[in-house]
């Protein structure tokens, strides 16, 4: 889980500690970015989503990382969510075959 949080502030998120969630952005150029980490039996869970702000600070709705609407933060949103991926995945080892 350290390791998941570690990767969320290299990318800009601060944790919000009222809502139990990450946040990056308020929605003045871009449409501020969330993502919510738990752990369960099965490891670390990343839900991560968008807002549309409606003015700085008063956002409405959600949008998931799919679809076209506001592609470019969908894009950033989704690399981070990659990395965080990377982050707590074990390592593979790759497979070598003899000779």
């Amino acid at each position: 889980m350290s390791r998941a949080k570690a990767v969320l502030v290299e990318n800009g998120f601060e944790f919000q500690q009222q809502e139990g969630h990450w946040k990056k952005g308020m929605g003045l150029l871009v449409a501020p970015q969330f993502a919510k980490l738990t752990v369960t039996p099965q490891g670390v869970e990343l839900q991560a989503w968008l807002q549309f702000a409606l003015l700085p600070g008063v956002f409405l709705g959600e949008f998931d990382l799919e679809g076209s609407f506001m592609i470019i933060p969908k894009r950033q949103l989704r690399k981070v969510v990659q990395k965080v991926e990377n982050a707590v995945s074990p390592p593979t080892i790759p497979q070598v075959s003899p000779a």
